[in-house]
């Protein structure tokens, strides 16, 4: 996702709406009594250190997944072999590697519930996501929903895996609700997307942009979907080192401004969605040189004397307003999951991925409007 900073820009919209979503659960009406089946779809590559966790959370949920199909695509490590090893999943081996979204499309043709989720091999699910998941499809009418995403705790970068616990609760509990609110979710994360079978079916997983979750997700906005939040947690792996993360986000990044070419006009037909990139896009273009600003003040106020000592001020306001709205209410759900003392030490490394995200969003968008060295890779 391109870097929201500084976050008392105009994602303090979306922040705002995040806030009152907390009070929208007390006027939801009580779900209607029907008991979704669901299949879960797990494409792999060369996960055979990682898949059997993800696995072990699928068999052990508290309401049972009613089949498990893992895809294959092409591991030349042991993955399938792990797979095989667990009663109730089926594993789809591709003879040649087909990529993400291909692997997916195969294994979708296979299921026949209600509800068909897609997890990455190295996701791990709490042991309720399913229930959950369940209940949010019977509560609203929504296409696809996802939960939220964490860092896991076996993740080998110590600095990153804290920074993004930071991130990814100030996200979730603030601007990813207040998209919520307004049914334009900028992404149904790809790592735990949960769908109706029969509407991923007609739409498929796309196989012609960098981020395949990003495009269906705007792809069922723009045609009038309704997209959700679980509120349930899945763990992921992060990066393991600064390289991966750039590599990460550069892919990131690269995929928005496919969206954006592909759906071209369409982005900004549909107001929900219209409303939150046109937000992402004023807070990438404007405002990351607005905190630009504010950082070079910070590192030039021994030198602001005299006339421009207002300045000093100035920066010190504008980084408490910023940590007080990362902070809140995001300090008091990492409490709740237990992370707080991860979110405490990453709160300075998350201040410089963020000048990193700011660095790499402007490379990444030079090379796109003039071409220089961009390759449209698919997934995988």
């Amino acid at each position: 996702m391109p870097p929201m900073l500084p976050a008392f820009a105009p994602n303090f919209i979306m922040y705002c709406l995040g806030i009152a979503s907390y009070i929208e659960p007390m006027f939801l009406q009580a779900p209607e009594n029907h008991d979704f089946t669901l299949t879960a779809i797990v494409p792999a590559l060369n996960e055979e250190k990682n898949i059997t966790r993800t696995l072990e959370s699928l068999l052990n949920q508290t309401k049972r997944i009613k089949s498990i199909i893992v895809v294959d695509d092409g591991s030349n490590d042991s993955t399938s072999e792990v797979a095989k090893k667990y009663r109730g999943v089926y594993v789809l081996r591709n003879p040649q590697r087909i990529g993400k979204a291909e692997s997916i499309n195969r294994a979708l043709d296979l299921v026949d519930t209600d509800l068909v989720m897609i997890v990455d091999a190295d996701t791990v699910l709490e042991e309720s996501f399913i229930e959950k998941t369940v209940k949010t499809f019977m509560e609203r009418d929504i296409a696809a929903a996802s939960g939220f995403v964490i860092p896991s705790e076996r993740s080998l970068n110590m600095a990153i895996k804290k920074a993004r616990v930071v991130e990814d609760f100030y996200a979730q509990t603030t601007l990813k609700r207040g998209q919520d609110m307004v049914n334009g979710l900028f992404v149904v994360s790809g790592c735990c997307a949960v769908y109706r079978t029969h509407i991923l079916k007609q739409y498929r997983i796309p196989t012609d942009t960098f981020t395949e979750d990003l495009d269906l997700t705007w792809s069922l906005e723009l045609d009038g979907h309704r997209t959700s939040l679980i509120e349930a947690y899945a763990s992921t792996l992060e990066p393991n080192g600064l390289g991966e993360y750039v590599t990460q986000i550069k892919r990131w990044y690269y995929g928005f401004f496919q969206c954006l070419h592909k759906h071209g006009s369409k982005v900004f037909s549909s107001k929900p969605l219209t409303f939150t990139v046109a937000l992402i896009l004023v807070e990438c273009l404007v405002f990351t040189l607005f905190w630009a600003a504010v950082l070079g003040l910070l590192v030039a106020m021994p030198l602001l004397v005299n006339e421009l000592f207002f300045l000093r001020w100035f920066v010190i306001i504008m980084l408490g307003l910023d940590l007080i709205m990362v902070c809140f209410p995001a300090v008091l759900r990492a409490y709740g999951a237990g992370v707080l003392k991860d979110f405490s030490l990453g709160l300075p490394i998350y201040y410089f991925l963020r000048i990193v995200n700011t660095f790499v969003w402007w490379v990444t968008l030079v090379e796109w409007i003039f071409g220089w060295g961009i390759t449209w890779r698919k997934s995988h």
